[in-house]
């Protein structure tokens, strides 16, 4: 195995070709498009966490000027009853299940004149009892706690190995409620087409969306179009169908009209899916000289009031092992009902509360034997000779159990040990700095499951004017794929930027897809990608060869032409030939991998504590990471370092705070504090490289890897720097002032 470090993969880094349009105000998003006769959506949400519709009345709604339609939950079910067929209603008829959810919609010449309509829709509800506390709900139900899909993720005998060990520990840890803040919120502009709909919308995933508008409207798919245009982020919340999606798009076509959704920042905190928010009771099975032996976790995941798209609480199980070796592991999943919004993913997506739990015990394990804690690590990591690694894990799709592809666990520590220069900090913690702070470190290493899913599917075309066109069913939402995928066609074909076109994801297109998430697009859609260019290639050689009367086997593509010994083609010239015979040059690929790839590495963290404010300041972090083939090296580390200021918010600001009653205390940017520039670091990036066998590209997906160790690395390094002063361990998160200060009085107490 390569034990390398790399800047480069795939062709010839390139700048990023969409930064010109989307700094320059050229952006295409959904509140951009000028179509015309469009009217707006707005929603009618849900005061209680828990209550029945006694009745809603409408006051004058639909008499208001510019209205075309207002209706509550009752109504829509009388009129489209195929509506209400999916886990959640689209609007609720005689049950409210959190704040926020819809009970009614309105639809007029722009969104003031829907809310006035809102306005005049009174509705009457009765409280019903509310479950907030996933805890306190399960220790009263005790067995019988509502839940959605729960599960077990095991292997090995656990129970003797807790029996025979020198050591077991047991905490309780947690991550408190998150969602993601794109700067564009959920949007969709659905545009009646005959029978059909064409719909422009914000979403991670097109073809999934698709079927889920039609599914719900009981259209066949192909009647259903959905074009992903420029998305401004996304980070998991933007990926499935959302209530308002099946509302704006059953409107269009009742009222033959353009009806496009926009959702302002209050709705999103209410509407939009939250993540995070577990609670895990978890043991630890060692020997004296601190080798693990076992690990068992029972998790809580406050899952919300509705069943969440994917159990990512399964993301979470079968992260928690990591890098290490494991004799026997055993999690158990419960998905807690609550009187909150329904979960989803979020950066991550059950990863890095799964990494929490394994670098946090190891933590636990170090402070209990008196062993340095990259040593208790050291002395537990898969070693790259036994690559591929079965980790035993059943994989949570049911294909086997977990294999690692590749990686050098030891010698990413060893690079992180080596560039953080620990011996320095640690000689400058024997004595707080002079302003009275304590200097903390903390290590956390990782594995990632990236490209996840079953496919990818991606599009090469040569179009009229000789350029190459290529789509895939990946949308971007920020991250550059303009950019990677225009270099993986470039080194593909020998082309360069300018001769390719990247298309939007687009179903009328691209005929399936999966979508964007889980650090899979270059993974899987870059690797479709590069095997339809391989089509397109043979076909533009075949097609040259006939027309230049040569030896296929002796011509070869350069920018814009077919070059051969006797003579050279333009493109150009091949797309008028081929168009004249009516047969388009035009390559199709999917690619189906047989599992995951996993992407590994370490992190570093190094911070100043004021004991007496409790605030945090991340001195410096260092980042090793193991992407395998690094295609676009400033697109990489600019994805590490985004990834890390989720991390980063996780760790020390973001939380959404619900009280008794169901109501959420947090639902602004007053008081759900995002991270700045001030609170991230640049971090210093070093990366390795272990090709992996798994495609054709050999790469590993990043998207996620900034945030996954991060939680864990902050969480420890200010554990580390209240040592001195007594701290406690910091078992939960968010680590704000307010619980860093407690961990001191807390342990002091005791």
């Amino acid at each position: 195995m390569p034990r390398v470090k790399t800047r480069g993969g795939i062709g010839e880094d390139i700048l990023r070709i969409e930064d010109q349009r989307l700094l320059t105000g050229k952006g295409r998003y959904v509140g951009d498009l000028p179509l015309p006769d469009v009217l707006e959506m707005a929603v009618l949400r849900s005061p209680h966490a828990h209550a029945a519709i006694i009745s809603l009345e409408d006051r004058g709604a639909t008499d208001l000027p510019g209205v075309s339609c207002a209706m509550g939950g009752a109504a829509l079910l009388q009129e489209a009853p195929h509506l209400f067929g999916g886990v959640q209603p689209p609007l609720a008829t005689d049950e409210v299940l959190y704040v926020g959810q819809g009970v009614a919609v309105a639809v007029a010449e722009d969104r003031y004149l829907a809310e006035d309509a809102l306005e005049k829709l009174f509705v009457r509800y009765r409280r019903l009892d509310v479950l907030a506390d996933v805890e306190r709900i399960v220790t009263q139900a005790g067995g019988d706690a509502a839940s959605h899909d729960d599960a077990v993720i095991a292997f090995g005998e656990i129970d003797p190995l807790f029996a025979a060990a020198d050591i077991v520990l047991e905490e309780r840890l947690a991550i408190g409620r998150a969602t993601a803040q794109p700067l564009e919120g959920r949007a969709i502009l659905a545009v009646p087409e005959g029978e059909g709909l064409l719909i422009y919308a914000a979403t991670q995933g097109p073809h999934g969306m698709r079927q889920g508008i039609a599914s719900a409207l009981s259209l066949p798919p192909e009647r259903v179009r959905v074009v992903a245009q420029d998305v401004g982020g996304g980070f998991g919340v933007k990926n499935g169908t959302y209530p308002e999606d099946v509302l704006a798009a059953y409107l269009a076509l009742k009222l033959q009209r353009p009806v496009r959704f926009q959702e302002d920042r209050r709705e999103h905190f209410l509407s939009t899916v939250h993540s995070r928010a577990q609670v895990h009771r978890v043991r630890l099975a060692a020997r004296r000289d601190g080798t693990l032996l076992a690990i068992d976790d029972d998790m809580l995941l406050d899952a919300g009031a509705y069943t969440a798209r994917i159990n990512y609480g399964m993301a979470t199980a079968v992260t928690i092992p990591g890098p290490y070796h494991l004799s026997a592991y055993r999690c158990r999943v419960r998905n807690v009902k609550t009187h909150k919004v329904p979960v989803g993913p979020y950066r991550g997506a059950g990863r890095p509360e799964g990494n929490f739990v394994m670098e946090r015990m190891l933590d636990a394990l170090a402070e209990r034997l008196g062993l340095d804690r990259a040593e208790v690590r050291r002395r537990n990591l898969i070693e790259p000779h036994e690559m591929p690694y079965d980790t035993l894990i059943p994989d949570r799709y049911g294909h086997g159990s977990i294999v690692y592809d590749s990686g050098d666990y030891p010698l990413a520590l060893e690079t992180a040990l080596n560039a953080a220069d620990l011996d320095a900090w640690r000689s400058r913690q024997a004595e707080p700095l002079a302003d009275g702070r304590r200097i903390g470190i903390g290590i956390a290493m990782f594995t990632e499951d990236t490209g996840v899913a079953p496919f990818e599917m991606a599009v090469t075309e040569l179009a009229a004017d000789g350029r190459i066109l290529i789509a895939t069913g990946s949308p971007a939402q920020g991250q550059g794929h303009e950019t990677s995928f225009t270099q993986i066609a470039c080194s593909a074909l020998s082309q360069t930027p300018d001769e390719i076109v990247y298309a939007d994801t687009d179903t009328a297109l691209v005929p399936a897809g999966i979508g964007t998430f889980g650090s899979r697009a270059t993974v899987l859609a870059g690797s479709a990608l590069y095997l339809a260019c391989g089509k397109l290639k043979e076909l533009l050689l075949q097609e040259a060869a006939a027309v230049l009367r040569q030896d296929k086997d002796l011509l070869s593509l350069s920018p814009g032409r077919v070059e051969g010994p006797e003579g050279s083609l333009a493109l150009s010239e091949l797309a008028a030939q081929a168009a004249a015979k009516g047969t388009p040059l035009r390559a199709l690929a999917d690619f189906r991998p047989e599992q995951a790839t996993y992407a590994d590495g370490c992190h570093i963290a190094i911070v100043a504590v004021d004991p007496q404010t409790g605030g945090v300041e991340i001195l410096r972090y260092v980042i090793v990471d193991d992407c395998g083939v690094v295609i676009s090296p400033r697109q990489v580390d600019g994805q590490i370092q985004g990834g890390l200021s989720y991390g980063v918010a996780a760790a020390l600001l973001e939380e959404l705070v619900y009280d008794e009653q169901g109501q959420l205390l947090t639902g602004s940017f007053m008081d759900y504090p995002l991270p700045t520039a001030l609170d991230v670091p640049g971090a210093e990036i070093h990366h390795l490289c272990s090709p992996s066998p798994r495609n054709p590209l050999g790469v590993k997906g990043v998207g996620e890897g900034g945030t996954v160790p991060a939680l864990a690395a902050v969480a420890g390094a200010v554990e580390d720097a209240l040592r001195p002063l007594g701290g406690g361990m910091a078992r939960e998160l968010p680590l704000t002032p307010e619980r860093v200060v407690r961990l001191i009085a807390d342990a002091q107490a005791k």
